[in-house]
């Protein structure tokens, strides 16, 4: 526990956005976009959408718990939910984001929190802890009361963030089927084209090529 605790003071020094928004393109417009949805996940504490845009050790933890226990879940949203970020700059070429972020100050609450536990108990019992209801209904509640009222940082942190660009889905049709392509819009990392429309490009860029029977044929007829 006095490691989790002493990590998740260092959380937003150890993110790493994976994915860009509608678009596996490394450019400016689809990181930004990635960026906002990555914060927004994570004042949201929405575990679903951080598993996908957010690769972090530390937050990995957190989550595993979360998704056992409402009282982790609680935690991930007080930590979060005061977060204020600004974008400072993107360098395409070394795939970075630099992000200013200001939070809750959580020194004092966590060092407070860490000692009175080290003080009760061993580090195997505070293993045994994570699981135990009585205790996160009582301890855990109380860091995370503690959180919600503690002071805001009194100036932001520049962090320089790592960006990767997502996987990308090419879904291969037979001929124009305009439900699905208004629907792969709206879906990062899938795009759609048509049979006798695929080139080489389009194959080799692709790390997932799904295409029906229909699409199959006609690619047979298309490459001869």
């Amino acid at each position: 526990m006095k490691k989790l605790l002493s990590l998740v003071l260092a959380l937003l020094l150890a993110l790493s956005f994976a994915g860009c928004s509608g678009s596996t393109a490394m450019t400016e417009k689809n990181v930004t976009a990635t960026v906002d949805q990555a914060f927004s996940a994570l004042k949201d504490f929405n575990t679903k959408k951080l598993e996908k845009y957010v690769d972090s050790k530390t937050l990995s933890v957190i989550i595993t718990y979360a998704n056992k226990h409402d009282q982790f879940a609680d935690l991930g949203k007080a930590l979060f939910k005061n977060l204020e970020y600004n974008i400072e700059s993107i360098d395409l070429d070394a795939k970075t984001v630099t992000v200013s972020v200001r939070n809750k100050d959580l020194k004092d609450t966590a060092s407070a929190f860490t000692k009175a536990l080290v003080s009760k108990y061993s580090a195997l019992q505070m293993l045994g802890l994570l699981n135990n209801e009585t205790w996160l209904n009582t301890s855990l509640k109380s860091l995370t009361d503690s959180i919600a009222i503690a002071k805001m940082q009194s100036a932001p942190v520049s962090v320089t963030l790592t960006v990767t660009a997502g996987k990308k889905n090419l879904i291969v049709t037979p001929e124009v089927e305009a439900k699905l392509v208004k629907s792969a819009a709206n879906i990062p990392g899938v795009a759609t084209t048509v049979a006798t429309s695929v080139n080489t490009y389009d194959v080799v860029n692709a790390d997932k090529f799904i295409l029906s029977v229909d699409a199959a044929k006609k690619l047979e007829e298309v490459l001869g």
